[in-house]
């Protein structure tokens, strides 16, 4: 193996400190130099000077981690593709990598190891997680940054990715459930949120705790015991038609009896991670009801606080006597408060509080904030829906039966929950039977999951190809009117296309740069292919030689 150093700006070449001693006419500009590895000398992984071969003479020249700002161009002269197609598309692997993250790229390593009896042997796992080098992004807490390819390696760029986008682009040949495991696992072990617990028995607390901002779902076991905070149905703020209903007061505020408290965590933004609600009623039995979680650790310091104060998960009855502020409403026995999380959801009027007791009159499973004897309905179509088959819309606000829901609402891979339709894009992308195109969420664009391309569809971002000449990216329809060099793996239109006499393919464009570069021609023969030569052994006045061709006028 050896590297091509070429000369691109003598005066700073001359100006490098470690080349000040070089004589002044050292060099020719344009003009490689191959410099073999046992003549090359490194540091962290980076080629920064080696012993050059000038007229019968050896010296030394340097061009540290920047090359082209001591005014060298540098790449390595490879003669085969690596066999893993990763590795080969990321470029240039030789070299000495330095982990900027070592506890990351060995946890990854753990991770890949349990699976590669699942590929070829071409598969290389430690030199891709050598290359990507995958570190904990220091801007975007929760993140990983990656360099993409070996010119951002160079560059010291580092794109900062969701986990299981990094993921996706080190190991693409892994199942997506597996990608989904390690994005739990390893928020688990490196993105930990920190929380602090409150507990309250005021109104506004409640309130709080329900309608504050919230976390980010991230890596939580839902179960009968933990719910999602995302998907509660009290959640809403139940005013400015933000909640099915606009209300004076929000219905958890009847919770403020004195016989319930709030326990809630935030995170250091003052974001909701987790809530409960705990019954007093009874002194020598406390309970409390479902935990809503949006973080596993939110969850588990308040199960933790739970076991500190004896608390204990309740059961069907065990809030049986406790009581609600009762807050009347209009003129129908209607009154403000809150779906109730434990059997029995039956309250009965005693004064100026709501009791929960089994032979109560009035149903404490509606989700509208509104309890009377009616129970819930759709707004769509004021059918009567069962508890369980309630299904309510983060964009309307709106309580739904599954039939008018799903006339409505769809299911996006991409945010891997339900979506209304007045928030969708159709994202279109390639299967083993064709062309599949579905709804998704808009936040999909933005996300960079999907892509808009030159035929006006929104592709997969898997299915879609960036042409960096035109600046836009390629779908699928059009990628026959589009090649990929065999120089430089970027996409070209066709009419850029060359063949050389090596039967690479090649653009236009390239040729001209290798031109400049390596101070020779490209001819095109009576093949259609283009040859290259020295300028030195191609006189100009041989107009036999002279080719006519679009490349060569230019």
């Amino acid at each position: 193996m050896a590297f091509n150093i070429i000369p691109i700006d003598l005066e700073k070449i001359y100006n490098f400190p470690a080349n000040k001693e070089l004589e002044p006419d050292l060099f020719e500009l344009y003009k490689p130099i191959v410099i073999e590895d046992a003549h090359l000398n490194q540091s962290y992984g980076r080629v920064v000077s080696g012993t050059v071969d000038v007229r019968g003479k050896s010296y030394h020249v340097g061009w540290g981690s920047s090359p082209y700002e001591a005014g060298f161009k540098v790449s390595r002269i490879i003669s085969e593709p690596h066999p893993d197609p990763v590795v080969n598309k990321w470029g240039d692997w030789f070299g000495v990598f330095k982990y900027h993250d070592k506890k990351l790229s060995e946890w990854v390593n753990s991770k890949i190891r349990n699976h590669c009896d699942e590929f070829t042997d071409s598969y290389d796992w430690c030199t891709r997680i050598k290359l990507f080098n995958p570190m904990r992004s220091a801007i975007a807490f929760g993140k990983i940054s990656v360099y993409q390819s070996r010119k951002d390696y160079d560059n010291d760029r580092q794109v900062a990715m969701k986990p299981g986008r990094a993921f996706k682009l080190m190991f693409p040949d892994l199942h997506d459930t597996v990608i989904i495991e390690w994005v739990d696992e390893y928020l688990d072990e490196f993105a930990p949120r920190q929380y602090a617990l409150h507990t309250s028995k005021e109104a506004k607390d409640f309130v709080k705790a329900y309608t504050g901002d919230q976390v980010s779902t991230q890596n939580v076991s839902h179960s009968y015991t933990v719910k999602s905070l995302a998907c509660s149905c009290m959640r809403y703020k139940f005013k400015d038609d933000h909640g099915p209903k606009n209300l004076p007061i929000h219905p958890v505020a009847a919770y403020a009896s004195g016989d319930f408290n709030i326990i809630w965590t935030e995170d250091s933004n003052g974001l909701i991670g987790g809530r409960s609600v705990v019954c007093l009623v009874d002194p020598e039995n406390i309970t409390f009801g479902p935990i809503y979680g949006a973080c596993q650790s939110a969850v588990d310091m308040m199960l933790q606080h739970m076991r500190d104060i004896g608390a204990t998960e309740a059961k069907d009855g065990d809030w049986i006597g406790a009581s609600l502020v009762a807050h009347e409403y209009g003129d129908e026995d209607e009154y403000i408060a809150p779906y109730i999380d434990v059997e029995p959801r039956n309250l009965e009027i005693r004064g100026e509080y709501l009791v929960i007791d089994g032979g109560g009159e009035i149903d404490a499973n509606s989700y509208q904030g509104l309890l009377s004897e009616n129970g819930n309905r759709c707004d769509t179509c004021n059918s009567g829906v069962h508890e369980d088959e309630v299904y309510h819309s983060d964009h309307t606000g709106d309580m739904y039966c599954s039939d008018c829901y799903y006339e409505t609402h769809f299911y996006c891979d991409y945010v891997q929950e339900d979506c209304h339709i007045d928030e969708s894009i159709r994202v279109h992308s390639t299967c083993s039977y064709g062309v599949d195109s579905n709804l998704a969420h808009h936040s999909a664009l933005d996300d960079g999951d999907a892509i808009e391309c030159t035929d006006g569809k929104i592709w997969d971002a898997d299915d879609a190809c960036f042409c960096e000449c035109e600046d836009a990216y390629i779908g699928p329809d059009n990628i026959d009117d589009y090649f990929n060099s065999d120089w430089d793996n970027n996409w070209y239109p066709n009419d850029q296309s060359c063949m050389t006499e090596d039967d690479d393919r090649v653009s236009k464009d390239e040729l001209k740069e290798n031109e400049e570069v390596d101070d020779c021609t490209w001819r095109q023969n009576e093949l259609s292919v283009y040859v290259k030569t020295d300028n030195e052994s191609n006189p100009e006045d041989d107009d036999d030689e002279v080719c006519t061709c679009e490349i060569c006028k230019e």
